[in-house]
C-alpha cells in the first residue's frame, strides 16, 4: 500500500488497484479526464474530481472491478458507491467517512485514510494498450418486458389508427350502397402481410392476426351473422373462422340445406358450405342446393382437414366411434387396422359426435382437435386420415359476387341437350377462350327426365371479356346456363 502526504491545493490521492492498472485521482474544478500523468514508479491516469464531501457525487469512465485510494497516515475508510448514468460512465457517492477538514485537499492534522471499492476510473490515453474491450450486458428480464409493454402500447395506438381508416372507407361504402364484406379485398390483403413478411413469425400466424384485425374492423360497421353446418367447432365452422374471424354471429344450423335457407331468406349473410374433398370428391347436398337456390358463391376457403380420435378413455377401450359419414369414409383404412371390432356410428356433425364421446364411457370421436378441448376430451391418436392433404374446399354464399382481383375463379352451372357430342362441344368453349378450368362435376336431374347438370369452374372473373364470351357461346349450347359466382382464389388454410 503506498501513501503520500496531502499538501494544500495541489494535494493528490494516489491509486492502488488490488488487480489493475495504478490509478491517481486529482483534485480539480472539472469533472472530466485528464491527461495521463506519471506518479509513483508506475504510469497512472488523472480523473478529476471538483470537491468530494460526505454523500457527495462525481462522474467518470468505468473499466474494470476494484479501486482503492489512500490519502492520510493512519485509516479511517469511505466507500464510494456507483450508479451508471449514461453508456460508458458512472455516477459515484461517497458514503462512511469523515474528513478531517471541511475541504478535501489541506494538510491533515488527523491521520486518515478512505478506500473506493467496486470502481475503477479510466484514462482517456488514446493508445490500444490503454483501451479496454468492454463486453456489452444483455439486457434483463425486466428490460425486454419494458420494451415490450412500450411495444404492446404502440400496437394497440397503431391498430385503433387502421379501425378508425377503416370505418371510413365503411361510410363510403354505405354511401355508394356496396357491401362492407369484401372477400376480395381482404384475401389480398392477407396476400401482402404474407409477402411482406420477414419472420420470425410464421405466414399462417400473421394472417390469423390480422385476421381478427380485419374482422374487428369490419363489426364496428356491420354486425355480420354466418351460418354453418353445427354445432360448433365443427370443419364447417372453423372454416368460417378462417374466412370471417370471431368479431361475427355465428348461426349454427342441423344440414347443408338449412345453411342455404338461412341466407335465401335473409336471416343470415352469409353461410359456409363444403363444396368439394380432395378423398371423397363432390359433396351432393351442397351441388343439389345450388342448383336450386338463387344464391351466389362470393369465396372459398380450402381446408387442410386433420381427423383425430376423440376420446375419455384409453382406445383398447373403445367400442363405438361416432362422426359423420364423410369422415368416417376418410379414415376407414386406420380405423380398420387399429379398431376392427368398434362399431362406427354416422351422425349429423363432426361435433355432435364428440359431444356423443364425452357423454360415454366407452366412446370415440373423429373431429378436429378444438371440438376435443371443446368437450374435454383427449386425443387417443391425432392425423388419422387415411390420405395426407386431406383438404376440404368450402364455399361461402351469399348475394352478390365478389369484386375482380386478378386471380379470380367463376362457377358455372349448365344443362346440355341430349345428344352425342354434346358435353364436349360445351367443354371446348372454355378451351378456344383460353380457360383453365379448375373444377368439373356432374349431378343427375331430378324427376323421371334423364339428363345431367354440370358444374364447371374456371379461371377468370365474370367481368373478364374471355369469360364473357365463354359464357355467351355456352348459353347458345345449352338448355340452361346459370353463373354460380365469381370470387377470389385463396390460400390453404388450417
Amino acid at each position: 500500500m503506498r501513501q503520500v502526504p496531502l499538501s494544500g491545493s495541489q494535494s493528490t490521492a494516489v491509486a492502488d488497484c488490488i488487480s489493475g492498472p495504478v490509478l491517481s485521482v486529482c483534485r480539480s474544478t472539472k469533472g472530466r479526464l485528464q491527461s495521463p500523468c506519471h506518479s509513483v514508479e508506475r504510469l497512472v491516469y488523472a480523473a478529476s474530481i471538483p470537491r468530494i464531501e460526505q454523500n457527495s457525487v462525481f462522474t467518470g469512465r468505468i473499466q474494470t472491478v476494484e479501486l482503492r485510494i489512500h490519502g492520510c497516515y493512519l485509516p479511517e475508510t469511505a466507500i464510494l458507491t456507483g450508479s451508471r448514468t449514461e453508456p460508458g460512465f458512472m455516477k459515484y457517492a461517497v458514503t462512511g467517512w469523515h474528513p478531517p477538514t471541511s475541504q478535501w485537499g489541506m494538510v491533515c492534522t488527523q491521520p486518515c485514510y478512505f478506500s473506493v471499492q467496486e470502481v475503477n476510473i479510466m484514462a482517456s490515453r488514446k493508445t490500444k494498450a490503454s483501451r479496454k474491450k468492454t463486453t456489452k450486458r444483455k439486457p434483463g428480464l425486466t428490460t425486454l418486458r419494458k420494451r415490450i409493454d412500450t411495444i404492446d402500447h404502440e400496437l394497440v395506438a397503431l391498430m385503433n389508427q387502421r379501425a378508425d381508416v377503416a370505418r371510413e372507407i365503411g361510410h363510403i361504402k354505405s354511401a355508394s350502397g356496396e357491401l362492407t364484406y369484401d372477400p376480395s379485398r381482404e384475401e389480398l390483403v392477407l396476400d401482402r402481410v404474407a409477402e411482406a413478411n420477414k419472420g420470425p413469425l410464421a405466414d399462417d400466424s400473421l394472417k390469423s392476426i390480422f385476421r381478427e384485425l380485419i374482422s374487428g374492423s369490419r363489426a364496428i360497421e356491420q354486425h355480420l351473422r354466418v351460418a354453418h353446418l353445427g354445432p360448433a367447432w365443427t370443419y364447417s365452422h372453423l372454416a368460417a373462422l378462417h374466412r370471417f374471424g370471431n368479431a361475427v354471429e355465428f348461426v349454427p344450423v342441423s344440414s347443408i340445406s338449412a345453411a342455404f335457407e338461412e341466407v335465401q331468406a335473409g336471416h343470415s349473410h352469409y353461410g359456409v358450405v363444403p363444396l368439394e374433398n380432395s378423398t371423397d370428391g363432390r359433396i351432393a347436398d351442397t351441388l343439389d342446393n345450388l342448383a336450386r337456390m338463387p344464391v351466389k358463391i362470393c369465396a372459398e376457403v380450402p381446408l387442410r382437414i386433420h381427423h383425430n380420435l376423440l376420446a375419455a378413455c384409453e382406445r383398447h377401450d373403445v367400442k363405438k366411434v361416432y362422426s359423420r359419414p364423410q369422415a368416417l369414409s376418410q379414415c376407414r383404412n386406420w380405423l380398420a387396422r387399429h379398431l376392427p371390432d368398434a362399431q362406427l356410428i354416422e351422425v349429423t356433425s363432426t361435433s355432435a359426435a364428440a359431444e356423443k364421446a364425452s357423454r360415454e364411457s366407452k366412446a370415440a370421436a373423429i373431429a378436429s382437435r378444438q371440438a376435443g378441448i371443446h368437450h374435454s376430451l383427449s386425443i387417443l391418436a391425432e392425423n388419422i386420415e387415411d390420405i395426407a392433404g386431406n383438404t376440404t374446399r368450402f364455399a361461402v354464399i351469399g348475394h352478390a359476387d365478389a369484386k375482380r382481383t386478378g386471380r379470380d375463379k367463376t362457377a358455372l352451372m349448365f344443362e346440355i341437350k341430349h345428344r352425342p357430342g354434346g358435353l364436349a362441344d360445351a367443354l371446348a368453349i372454355p378451351k378456344r377462350q383460353k380457360l383453365n378450368l379448375t373444377w368439373i362435376e356432374s349431378f343427375p336431374l331430378p324427376g323421371e327426365k334423364r339428363g345431367y347438370i354440370f358444374f364447371v369452374e374456371l379461371e377468370g372473373h365474370r367481368d373478364d371479356l374471355r369469360v364473357r364470351r365463354a359464357i355467351a357461346s355456352l348459353e347458345k349450347r345449352c338448355t340452361r346456363v346459370a353463373i354460380l359466382g365469381s370470387y377470389a382464389g385463396a390460400s390453404l388454410v388450417g
